[in-house]
């Protein structure tokens, strides 16, 4: 694949009115950091990253190109700078960014978006690009490019009106091990950016991890993928599994007129509540709420389980004495968590990311009551939290401490007899909607003298960041605000519902 390297340009001001300066004798004014910077940048170690769809440009080459046109562009033209700042606070994924994918084809003044990009890199950058690269081809190259603003200028909406630089993520380098991100000021000089503290306002170009974009004719996902294969339902439990689905994948806003759209089926809810929650058209009966039919139950008047056909079945075992949950019938709960340190928050929080996307799965045994065998169910848990929320910091952003914050992740009524004296909570931040690995996990299901080994898989992606896992023991505190425990990462309570 044909690779090219971008020269670093910039623009230097010769009058207050004029700028003109052809792209060697930028070079010649740049300081020689910033020539540095360019290096490090443009030539990443192990190679340039590339979409799926075929561009011969590389994610950063895009980006690089994408933030030099914005930089002078949104200088020049406030109804730029309105329609971002317009589009990031409705937030359509969760966090205050809008994918370009999204906005490109806005109509401002006589021409779209895209049109003004590429009539602006052409004035001020005198470099030649294909026709369509800002209509086309920078969707080819990185169709998950999203102008991120952080949060913290819609609280202070004054810093807003400062001038804005444009500063985006490498592809090719860890976000954690980014000393400093490139970017173009509103003159279109090339600066580095380390933090938000600065005299211009910085919006973050980088690759959107909470979407799928699927193409409309064969629904297969820009990496190729069908959706198939990036639903996966575990063979215990496949409700939890849909519903988790439904949630993550089809909430989205869809993307009309273009190739390529965030997908949007709601009508999947009403499948689940018809196949899972027996909420068809029409209400079957279930008198007794053990999720069996009266039609189907031989006890309608009193709960049992479906293999003794709904009746309540001898008690064959007897719960330890003195635990809060014996005699009780209330849900258990994940009811708040925290990170445990301010590092541990950090390894999530980098400078262009937006709200963390918490993920908690609660894991437990049972003895399958046909086979005799031990088998596992394994409840997902997910939610979004601004960084506000979970850690204390100063105006900038720099963590201080963090924060307890609430989730009332509702799980199971644990009953002893069923489900045994273990669950096993796991706990990572998504950074990818799509699910590329997954992370196996093992431990000992025990009830009374029977202890057998029971080992599970959480779907998750490559970029998702692991924040452990703890034992959750039947006969813990579970009063009040329950029992606490440390994944290393996560310091998480759980507990009945109270």
């Amino acid at each position: 694949m044909k690779t090219t390297i971008l020269q670093l340009t910039g623009l230097w001001m010769l009058s207050i009115l004029l700028f003109a300066c052809s792209n060697e004798d930028l070079n010649n004014e740049l300081a020689p950091e910033t020539q540095e910077i360019s290096k490090r940048f443009e030539e990443p170690k192990g190679g340039q990253e590339y979409s799926a769809l075929g561009s011969e440009y590389s994610k950063t080459k895009a980006r690089d190109i994408f933030s030099k046109a914005m930089s002078v562009t949104i200088a020049g033209n406030k109804e730029v700078k309105e329609l971002l700042i317009e589009k990031a606070k409705e937030q359509y994924n969760g966090d205050t960014e809008v994918m370009y994918l999204m906005v490109k084809d806005e109509k401002l003044g006589r021409g779209t978006l895209a049109d003004l990009l590429a009539m602006n890199y052409r004035k001020y950058f005198k470099e030649e690009l294909p026709r369509d690269f800002f209509s086309e081809e920078l969707v080819k190259a990185d169709p998950y490019m999203t102008i991120y603003i952080d949060e913290i200028y819609f609280k202070k909406p004054d810093l807003l009106e400062r001038p804005v630089t444009i500063a985006y993520e490498s592809a090719e380098i860890d976000d954690t091990k980014v000393e400093y991100y490139k970017g173009y000021n509103s003159e279109g000089k090339a600066v580095k950016i380390t933090s938000l503290k600065n005299r211009e306002t910085i919006f973050g170009v980088k690759e959107n991890e909470r979407v799928v974009l699927v193409n409309k004719k064969t629904f297969r996902t820009v990496n190729g993928n069908t959706l198939k294969d990036i639903i996966k339902f575990p063979k215990a439990d496949p409700c939890d599994a849909l519903l988790n689905a439904i949630i993550g994948l089809f909430s989205q806003a869809v993307i009309t007129g273009n190739d390529y759209l965030i997908i949007q089926v709601m009508e999947l809810n009403k499948l689940y509540k018809c196949i899972c929650l027996n909420d068809c058209d029409e209400p079957v009966p279930d008198s007794d709420g053990d999720g069996i039919p009266d039609d189907e139950d031989k006890c309608p008047d009193e709960a049992g389980p479906a293999s003794n056909d709904g009746c309540p079945e001898d008690p064959g075992c007897v719960a330890p004495s003195g635990c809060d949950r014996t005699n009780r019938n209330d849900k258990d709960e994940i009811y708040r968590f925290k990170f445990s340190s301010c590092s541990a928050y950090s390894s999530t929080s980098e400078l262009f990311e937006g709200k963390r996307e918490m993920r908690a799965s609660i894991t437990y045994g049972y003895v399958n009551p046909l086979t005799g065998a031990a088998e596992s169910t394994t409840i997902l848990k997910a939610a979004s939290f601004s960084k506000g929320s979970l850690r204390n910091s100063n105006f900038w952003g720099s963590c201080t401490s963090t924060k307890w914050v609430n989730a009332y992740w509702e799980t199971l009524t644990w009953d002893y007899c069923t489900y045994g004296e273990k669950a096993y909570v796991y706990w990572y931040e998504e950074d990818n909607a799509d699910t590329s690995a997954s992370l196996s996990v093992g431990f000992t299901f025990s009830l009374g003298p029977v202890s057998i080994p029971v080992n599970f898989t959480i779907p998750l992606s490559n970029k998702d960041d692991k924040l452990g896992g703890s034992l959750v023991q039947y006969c813990d505190e579970a009063d009040g605000s329950g029992y606490q425990y440390n994944t290393g990462s996560i310091n998480f309570n759980f507990r009945m519902e109270p």
